[in-house]
């Protein structure tokens, strides 16, 4: 049995027939799926997922970082923890919350800056972006503890900035999401606490993944989750077509191409990494 930890089934095209995506996945060994919130909209559509595939899905709620682009915080928070409260038996983490600072605005088309003023208006917005981003983790984080409830991490060109909020607010109990990173950033996120899990993707597959292989090799298997963040990142032997959950199998095989475990200590382990983060017996 298989555990995709992190997909987003409400996306087009797999929202255009989720019976055929849960059918395939069950075909395929993958018993159950979580469906990860990025704003209030998609949120409640995961919860609405996990409501009518009780057996197999379940939700999280949270504001992806790209979607944290004002202050209105206290507002939103408090309508995702009212949503938290009313379907607390169908939520199971908060997020995915975090840091990306790949995308930094572009300055105006027709504007005519020197070198110099183009590089302090990157300099300007990243500072803007992150401190926002900033926030909004900050009070995920605090939403998490209060509830018990794993904190779903996206970081992407953050990495010092995200361990420094991580150590900072503090963050305990985490997943963090389509892992990306070398083994120093798992060493030095494991001695901060060793509640702190590591999901794989179909990145994991991907060529010039080395580093993120040798993460996944050395970890302790017992820190160790799968995913798809499906309808994204489909593995490399499917690399261009459509991700879904039933692929998180091409996930576990890499794994098990790297790991000393045999593959049947694998699966069962990650069942039980999956069933014990999430809280879902």
């Amino acid at each position: 049995m298989l555990f995709d930890t992190h997909s987003h089934l409400y996306f087009e095209p797999l929202s255009d027939d989720p019976d055929g995506v849960i059918a395939r996945m069950l075909r395929n060994g993958v018993d159950r799926a979580v469906q990860i919130g990025c704003d209030i909209p998609s949120s409640l559509k995961a919860i609405e997922l996990s409501w009518e595939y009780p057996e197999f899905l379940r939700a999280t709620v949270g504001i992806h970082p790209s979607e944290c682009t004002s202050l209105r915080i206290e507002e939103t928070m408090e309508e995702l923890e009212s949503i938290l409260i009313q379907n607390r038996d169908s939520i199971v983490g908060i997020g995915e919350a975090g840091l990306d600072y790949h995308w930094i605005s572009e300055p105006p088309g027709d504007s005519i800056l020197t070198e110099e003023e183009l590089r302090d208006f990157h300099i300007t917005q990243q500072k803007s972006i992150a401190d926002i981003q900033k926030i909004w983790f900050r009070a995920q984080a605090e939403l998490a503890e209060k509830y018990h409830l794993p904190l779903i991490i996206h970081t992407r060109d953050a990495r010092k900035d995200t361990l420094a909020c991580i150590s900072d607010f503090p963050v305990n109990f985490a997943i963090m999401h389509c892992y990306s990173e070398d083994p120093d950033f798992a060493y030095a996120l494991l001695a901060h606490s060793p509640e702190i899990y590591f999901s794989f993707s179909g990145i994991l597959t991907y060529k010039k993944s080395d580093p993120i292989r040798e993460t996944a090799r050395i970890l302790p298997l017992d820190r160790i989750l799968i995913e798809t963040d499906a309808p994204f990142l489909a593995p490399q032997p499917v690399r261009g077509s459509v991700n879904e959950s039933t692929y998180v199998r091409y996930v576990f095989e890499q794994l098990c191409a790297i790991r000393t475990e045999s593959p049947e200590e694998i699966e069962q382990t990650l069942w039980e990494n999956s069933c014990r983060v999430y809280g879902w017996r």
